[in-house]
């Protein structure tokens, strides 16, 4: 799951909730799946994690949202989506 989030692959993101993966999985810095797809600006990830439960209002460890990460990162499109 986090390869295909990391490497924006909707088609494997897909592949992973559907074999399981939890859409509320952390990386080693403690950031949801959903905040590396908003970093990431895919949106289509982003609405895929969305679907299958991933929370909006998680923080990381620095109390940033998945909507913040996509602020700092220019992806406007994606900040209505996730607050």
């Amino acid at each position: 799951m986090l390869k295909a989030v990391k490497q924006a692959d909707p088609t494997a993101a897909r592949t992973a909730l559907q074999a399981g993966a939890s859409p509320q999985l952390r990386d080693g810095q403690g950031r949801t799946v959903l905040m590396l797809a908003a970093r990431n600006g895919a949106r289509e990830v982003v609405e895929l994690l969305l679907a299958a439960g991933a929370p909006r209002s998680d923080r990381d460890p620095a109390g940033w949202t998945a909507a913040a990460h996509a602020e700092a990162r220019g992806h406007g499109e994606l900040v209505d989506i996730l607050r």
